[in-house]
């Protein structure tokens, strides 16, 4: 029997992927001898029979029979990536209150940007440091022009303990004033998320005080974000601060994948009158994006913290898939943790990703006790069939 073993992040989580299995004494898993046809030659397996096949520590196996093997590979967990796209232009100055409006700087207390960013740093420090982070800052007004639409991240994205420092400097830097091009930096954003690697959740945080323009209008952004969720499950989340066009930004998360409830109200806001449409503007509890209300640093942060719940502090694992992944059959895949078979269950259980079968996610309590430590070993199993709940 060998065991492997990896740490992840600050929580030190603790990956055990060991079952009953040969390996020659170089520590090279042998090829498959036995077992089911979904094996998939995934390395080495007990062969059939279910004799002696134990979990590292003892216990039975999920559904072992004559017909089934079992075959071990390392994996990973996969922290999200995240590209934050935020709001820099000259209405952030403005009271949250309303006294001021058109870009007039708030004197009676703090602006929307100055609250924000205390928002931003209360939730940035308390985030794991191997969320993968970047920023996107619009509009940029180094690039000239009337919308000064940005051309690079202003961080580049990478483990949040090493972006986390230049994120907060831009946030707390003050705002570059001008217009809103947000479609020109979701669409940095969007090709930006496209090429990073790996199976882990990707995402747009947008955080934004108005309506966009600069762009091809909303029937183009919408599209864009359905397209990005749907083609390369990128998700696009929005946060509206106050002066947003909530019925817009709702439609636009809805599209996105980044719905903030399920049956939330995503539909087509009136493209003539973003801040009086008849979609989710009337009862904003119903909207699919995050509404950040007057107080604008505590809204924040309970709306940046479900964001992280739900997407950056997730339990998602790349799928071993052998030697030959050509035999790689999905239906032969089983977890444990802690030595307890958690059956393939979207809510409570795992499932695959949208993306396909390169990796998987643990849901609910049971994620949140592998983040928090309480849970300490996930096993990934092939070539015995899987158990649904």
């Amino acid at each position: 029997m060998r065991t492997f073993w990896t740490t992840i992040g600050a929580s030190a989580l603790t990956l055990s992927l060991a079952f009953a299995c040969s390996a020659n004494d170089s520590g090279v898993i042998e090829p498959a001898t036995g077992g089911a046809a979904g094996a998939g030659a995934a390395g080495s397996t007990s062969g059939g029979g279910s004799a002696g096949i134990t979990f590292d520590g003892g216990g039975a196996a999920p559904n072992p029979d004559a017909a089934c093997g079992y075959a071990v590979i390392p994996t990973t967990r996969e922290p999200g990536t995240v590209l934050v796209v935020y709001d820099a232009s000259c209405s952030m100055d403005e009271c949250v209150d309303g006294n001021t409006t058109g870009c007039e700087q708030c004197t009676t207390g703090p602006s929307k940007w100055d609250q924000a960013k205390k928002g931003m740093t209360s939730v940035l420090n308390g985030l794991p440091n191997d969320v993968r982070m970047g920023l996107v800052l619009f509009p940029d007004k180094t690039a000239g022009g009337n919308c000064a639409e940005p051309k690079s991240a202003v961080v580049g994205i990478d483990t949040l303990d090493k972006t986390r420092p230049s994120i907060l400097g831009y946030v707390s830097a003050g705002t570059k004033g001008g217009t809103t091009p947000t479609e020109p930096a979701l669409d940095l954003a969007y090709g930006i998320l496209q090429q990073v690697p790996g199976p882990g959740r990707r995402g747009v945080l947008l955080v934004t005080d108005g309506a966009w323009n600069c762009g091809s209008g909303d029937a183009g952004i919408y599209k864009k974000a359905e397209d990005n969720w749907k083609t390369h499950q990128i998700s696009t989340f929005t946060v509206g601060l106050p002066g947003s066009a909530d019925g817009s930004l709702s439609h636009l998360a809805h599209v996105g994948g980044a719905d903030r409830v399920a049956g939330c109200n995503g539909q087509v806001p009136d493209p003539w009158n973003p801040f009086n449409d008849p979609s989710c503007n009337a009862k904003p509890d119903t909207c699919c994006h995050h509404v950040v209300g007057k107080n604008v640093e505590t809204d924040l942060v309970k709306s940046l913290k479900e964001i992280a719940s739900k997407f950056l502090t997730n339990c998602v694992f790349q799928v071993p898939k052998g030697t030959d992944p050509k035999k790689f059959d999905p239906s032969f895949v089983n977890v444990s943790v802690d030595g307890i078979v958690v059956p393939q269950n979207g809510s409570d259980g795992w499932s695959y990703l949208p993306s396909g079968t390169d990796s998987l996610e643990i849901h609910g309590g049971l994620c949140a006790e592998i983040l928090a430590g309480t849970k300490k070993k996930v096993e990934i199993m092939l070539g015995c069939k899987t158990v649904v709940k």
